[in-house]
């Protein structure tokens, strides 16, 4: 009995869900928004700095330059099996 409303409680929620999504989209016409990407060096310069860094701008800086030029490498190799 427990395993049956526990059930019929997700499904529940699961359609709430669903209709909600529908009611977004409709009501707010969410297929006109768009997303930039995220400006890193801007979120790892706040980071730093909420973990007590004092240079946080210019290691944000060095950061990102130094991941941008490590997924350029990584991208470029080719796994064999």
């Amino acid at each position: 009995m427990l395993v049956e409303q526990n059930y019929l409680n997700l499904l529940k929620l699961y359609f709430d869900l669903l209709l909600l999504c529908k009611y977004l989209f409709i009501f707010f016409d969410l297929n006109k928004f768009s997303f930039s990407i995220p400006d890193m060096q801007y979120i790892g310069e706040i980071k730093l700095f909420a973990n007590g860094f004092i240079n946080a701008k210019i290691l944000a800086k060095k950061m990102v330059t130094l991941y941008r030029y490590a997924s350029e490498l990584l991208s470029k190799q080719v796994i064999e099996n």
